[in-house]
């Protein structure tokens, strides 16, 4: 596993920055970074297919979209089974601010499965924004969502013109219970870990599209997202 966690900032992509890479970015933890415009953990670009495997994104910042994540310009990403949570979309320096949690514009498109999105804050869609990009040249994009847990559900959503988001089944929008564990403070309550301050099951957990031991997350003990 990688952690990028140091405090760096850059224009776009905090942490990290790809431009039409197939890039397959598993079981990570990337917190705390900061990017001037776009994309505060990670900026995905141009014609290319990554994707993003059991990773935390949280406390990131970006001054105009993505606070967690951002995608674009013909870019195909699929995130799965990841916790992003409490990322910030500034809007310092620009005149709006996008995607608290996730943004996709540029005619991309993002689907989202098995994921958390909470805590992200923007003006225009706290969790996930999704736009066209040039205002005299708008390219629509498209989001994915199934089996995740989205606060505010679609309310905290923002949809641009002829963009598209596509509600599926098994989303919830309950309060995924975080609690402080031996590696940070997104693990999921459960009241079977003899831990006497977990007295409630997070919402979360069992809520997938398939048994963890199918996906090979019976090999994580909980450690990540």
């Amino acid at each position: 596993s990688s952690d990028a966690n140091e405090p760096n900032a850059l224009g776009q992509g905090g942490a990290m920055h790809f431009w039409a890479t197939e890039a397959d970015i598993i079981d990570c933890n990337i917190s705390r970074n900061q990017a001037e415009a776009s994309g505060g953990g990670v900026y995905f670009g141009g014609e290319s297919a990554p994707s993003l495997t059991n990773c935390l994104l949280t406390e990131n910042t970006a001054g105009r979209d993505g606070g967690g994540i951002s995608a674009n310009i013909f870019n195909q990403l699929a995130i799965f089974n990841c916790t992003i949570a409490g990322n910030i979309v500034t809007g310092i320096g620009f005149e709006y601010g996008y995607g608290g949690g996730l943004h996709c514009s540029h005619n991309s498109y993002t689907d989202l499965i098995d994921s958390i999105l909470w805590g992200n804050t923007s003006t225009n869609g706290s969790q996930i924004a999704i736009g066209t990009g040039f205002e005299y040249d708008p390219l629509p994009s498209t989001v994915d969502v199934s089996y995740s847990n989205v606060q505010g559900e679609r309310s905290l959503v923002f949809v641009d013109e002829n963009c598209t988001l596509n509600w599926g089944v098994g989303n919830v929008h309950t309060d995924p219970c975080f609690v402080t564990g031996p590696l940070g403070d997104y693990y999921l309550s459960q009241t079977n870990t003899n831990d006497p301050k977990q007295t409630t099951d997070s919402p979360c957990v069992d809520a997938g599209s398939d048994l963890a031991i199918n996906v090979g997350l019976h090999l994580y003990k909980g450690e990540f997202c």
